[in-house]
Parts: C-alpha cells; structure tokens; sequence
C-alpha cells in the first residue's frame, strides 16, 4: 500500500522541535512515571563511533560491542565486564562504513561483517578460539559501494545469510547466501531506486535495514528507509522501502516504497515490533529533524496503515522491544541532545512515556549486557558509551496481572524514608523471607535477615564493610511465587 504525504515543513527546523516541545510539556508530565532502568553507567572511548552492533564476541553469553568510525579507522572492539562497563579488545583493519555481528560460518561464535570506506567489497572478520580473537578478513566483492550490512536467516536453513544495500549507478540490496564456511561470494541483486527516472539526477540512499518477517507469511523480508537526494546534495524525499520474499530464495525484482514522505527531512532511525498484539511485525520511523515517532500498524500481507505515533522528544533513534517483561512491544528512544526516553506499550498500539532517561544513546540498542533478567540499553553519545540497566526484574510483582490477595507478600515501605543513617524494614512475621539490597545497576550489595517479629534494619553497610554512598537502593524481598521491591533514598 503506497502512502503519499507532503511535509510542508518549517524554515528554521530546530526553532519548530523547541516550539513543539514546549506545547507537549503538559502532555509529558502528565504520563504515568515509572522506573525501568537505572543510572546510567558510562565507558570512555577515543572516538565518536559512526555505527556500532553488539553480540556475542567473547563466548560469555554477554553482549560485546563493536563500532566503525572515520574512513580506514577500522572497527573497534569492546568487551563486556558484566557490570555495564566495556574495556578494549582489538582493532579490525581497513572497515569504517558499517557494521554488523552474528554467526557466519556455524560455528556457535559470532563474526563481524563491516564494508570498506570507498572500495566495492564488504570485509567478515570469522571469530576464533579462544573467541574474540579474529581471523584475517575474507573479502566479498559487492556490486557498488556498501552502505549497510545485516546478517540474518532469510531462507530458514538454518545458515546466516547477508544483506548488503548500497549505491552505485543504481542504488540495490544484494543478497549473499550463507554456507558452513561463510556466504557465497555471487549475490542475487535487487533494485532499490525511488525513482529510476528522476530526471535532475537524484540519488537513491539505503539507511537503517532490518531483516524480518514483514508479510506474516514466516518468510523473512528486507525493511529499510531510504532518502532521495538531488544531484548537489539535496534530499528531496524520504522512504520506507519492503523487499519481499516469496520463498525458495526468490524476491520480488525491486524494493516496494510502503511509505513516502516529500520534502528535506529524512527518516533517520527505523525499527519494527507488535506494537498492537496481533503477531505481526510493526514499525515505526523518526526523522532528522521533525519532532516525535510515526508508528505504521500491519494490517495483513505487509500492508501498513499509520498508528498513534508518539509525540514527546524529537528522536533521531529508536529500538522497539519488551522492556518490562509483560509480553508486549515497548519503546527506547534517543535524541542527539542528552535526553532519551522509554515508553511502554499497551498491545494495543498506544505508547505511554514512563521514564525519562538523562543521557542520550545514538545507534541505540537492547541486549543483555550483565546477566540479569530484561533487555539492557546501549548507546553511544560523543566519545562515551551509555550503558543503562534494566531493573524491572527487581520488581517483577508490578508487571502482568496481580495473584490473589491472599497470597501476595504484605511488606511495608522502609522508614525513614529518605534516610540518613539506619533503614527499617517489616516483613509477615516468623516466615524466614531475608531481603537483598541491590544498588540501581542492578547489582547485588548485602543480604539481610529479620528479627523474630519481621523487623529488618539495614546499617547502609554493604557486604564489603563500606557505607553506602547516597543515592537510590532497592529492597528486594521473595517468595516462591512473587517478589516485593521497595525503594530507598540514603543521604548523607
């Protein structure tokens, strides 16, 4: 379904965000508030990193990054510590454009797939043992310069397969089938131009790509935004584009525009999930410069109807994901600006923000980055990678529908509250239940245990000996069936 809409635009775009935003602050602060995420933990890096992807690199089951940045600058790779802080690993050479990890020979270990700044090939960079050690890269020509790699399984034979969008004489999506060894080194080549025909001699750029099943028909398709340039560097349209897979390793010959705007501002992020429960994939787009999400809502077969759409910050980048464990697709969403945002969603497609996030996250994503339950967020903002935990799971008891009266844990608020000095705690008496204390990244400072009456009292001493330093703990009882939360805020 081709949908047409004219931007009319504003002169001065970031006069128009601030306008805006001050017209919706009433609308932000009357959004439910709600604690999903905890402080923000930060890692120093040398450079501002272009695009960066995470997976498993070092076989620990945690997400590691890696992040291209300047022309010939090569790729950096960072380890996961566990607690939300990444330290250097290695530099992979000759790559800056792109990046993308998963597993590309079938060996349980995840590679690295990047495209060289300016030559027509895509670098994969096959992990070793011990993993985290790279082989030399193996180079995949392409049919013109590579804009974006993506690694995914599109014809379900278990084998990764590659993506590779880029522009040449005419913009294409070619696709590299994958082997026990790798991927194939002839790609079948699939046109992605909006307008073949322009006749001022625009340029057809792919951005942001996503591999999934947009169609509902458990085939996985090509999804990616894309802008029109006017020869002379002027965007002129911008576009979501839908490449769809008709089985047996067949597409269709060219890239189906599902959503087309006119005018300067380019779709800048793009990400899919049910946003409305249905059990088929969603999206939703932001753009460069106009504020707020637009959310397309699948109606069958991978045609698209414009949903609510949230209207809160301007977002340049956005992941969709369940974020509080209720089975249900919500959203994280960044600016360039240090503000970022997490919004839940109803399954009905209606977004709600719940919590604002004092950093911003460019290239944001979800994973597990220190073991704990829920999706963790990373991101990137000038020389520093943002990491912030999930904490959710330390409150499970708020999420889904609620037990019975009779069997939920009856545990009072701490007093004082805040506190400067001792903590108090009242539990069902003579059941045996301790508390953890748990800081906001989630980690697990000291266990504590009742008296015979129930009462417990925190000294704010950790495990260690130390005392706490200020700030926001987490009281954390449990059951076999539930688990009770109860915050705390220590001052000094």
């Amino acid at each position: 379904m081709l949908r047409v809409r004219v931007s009319q635009g504003c002169h001065w775009p970031w006069f128009c965000i601030l306008t805006a935003t001050i017209l919706l602050s009433g609308l932000v602060s009357a959004s439910r508030s709600e604690t999903w995420f905890g402080d923000v933990i930060q890692t120093p890096i040398p450079h501002v990193p272009k695009d960066i992807a995470t997976g498993d690199l070092t076989g620990d089951l945690l997400d590691d990054l890696v992040y291209v940045r300047a022309p010939y600058a090569g790729a950096k790779v960072y380890r996961n510590l566990g607690n939300g802080h990444f330290e250097y690993l290695t530099t992979l050479p000759d790559v800056s454009v792109t990046v993308d990890v998963g597993d590309l020979n079938k060996d349980g270990l995840d590679d690295v797939v990047s495209a060289s700044y300016s030559e027509v090939k895509v670098l994969i960079f096959h992990n070793s043992r011990p993993p985290g050690v790279f082989r030399p890269p193996v180079e995949i020509p392409t049919p013109a310069v590579a804009l974006t790699v993506r690694v995914g399984d599109l014809d379900g034979d278990e084998l990764n397969d590659l993506v590779v969008c880029g522009v040449g004489s005419l913009s294409y999506i070619a696709i590299y089938w994958g082997t026990d060894e790798g991927v194939g080194s002839e790609p079948d080549v699939y046109e992605c131009e909006m307008e073949p025909a322009y006749p001022c001699g625009g340029f057809t750029f792919p951005g942001e790509t996503i591999i999934a099943d947009m169609t509902g028909d458990g085939l996985k398709d090509v999804i990616l935004i894309a802008s029109l340039d006017e020869e002379g560097c002027w965007v002129i349209g911008t576009a979501v584009g839908l490449l769809r897979n008709l089985g047996n390793r067949q597409f269709t010959p060219s890239v189906e525009w599902v959503v087309w705007e006119n005018g300067y501002d380019e779709f800048a992020d793009l990400s899919v999930g049910d946003l409305n429960g249905d059990e088929l994939l969603d999206f939703g787009v932001v753009h460069e410069e106009q504020l707020g999400l637009q959310t397309f809502i699948n109606i069958g077969g991978g045609v698209f109807a414009e949903g609510e759409g949230l209207n809160t910050i301007a977002g340049r980048h956005l992941v969709f994901e369940d974020l509080n464990g209720d089975e249900r697709t919500d959203l994280a969403w960044s600016r360039a600006a240090p503000l970022a945002e997490i919004a839940a969603g109803d399954g009905s497609g209606v977004l709600e923000p719940v919590q604002s996030l004092n950093k911003s996250m460019n290239d944001i994503q979800a994973g597990d980055l220190n073991g704990n339950a829920g999706l963790d967020l990373v991101g990137f903002y000038q020389q520093v990678i943002n990491v912030f935990p999930n904490i959710t799971y330390l409150d499970p008891s708020g999420v889904g529908e609620p037990g019975d009266a009779e069997t939920r844990l009856v545990v009072t608020e701490p007093w004082p509250n805040p506190a400067a000095d001792r903590v108090f705690l009242r539990l069902p008496a003579g059941e045996g239940r301790g508390v953890e204390v748990y800081d906001v990244a989630g980690s697990l400072l000291r266990r504590l245990s009742p008296d015979s009456e129930g009462l417990v009292s925190w000294d704010r001493r950790l495990g260690d000996g130390r005392d706490a330093a200020s700030g926001v703990y987490y009281l954390r009882v449990t059951s076999a069936s539930e688990a009770v939360t109860r915050s705390v805020l220590l001052l000094k």
